[in-house]
């Protein structure tokens, strides 16, 4: 998709809106489980903490992301490449 046509504005317009989506959808399936099915040995409000933190950070970087296609067609690709690195790193540890 965006490999193949680096400067299609509606590819990484819907890459981004896609993106986004599920990113928000990660940062609510992570929110509902740290509430109701987080396990005991687990600090429940450091949890919480890093799902503000890191996953509700994500989400609006891509939104950022797919905005600044207007701008600059080649700065959300910069963006992209970084928000994967806040859903890998390990916040949340057992006690």
């Amino acid at each position: 998709m965006m490999g193949e046509y680096p400067e299609n504005r509606v590819a990484l317009l819907m890459f981004g809106a896609v993106a986004s989506a599920a990113s928000l959808m990660q940062t609510w399936m992570y929110h509902y489980i740290t509430k109701y099915y987080l396990l005991d040995r687990y600090d429940k409000v450091k949890a919480r903490k890093n799902v503000k933190r890191s996953f509700i950070l994500a989400p609006m970087m891509l939104i950022i992301a797919t905005a600044a296609s207007f701008v600059y067609i080649l700065l959300p690709y910069l963006i992209y490449a970084l928000v994967p690195f806040f859903f890998l790193l390990p916040f949340d540890r057992e006690d």
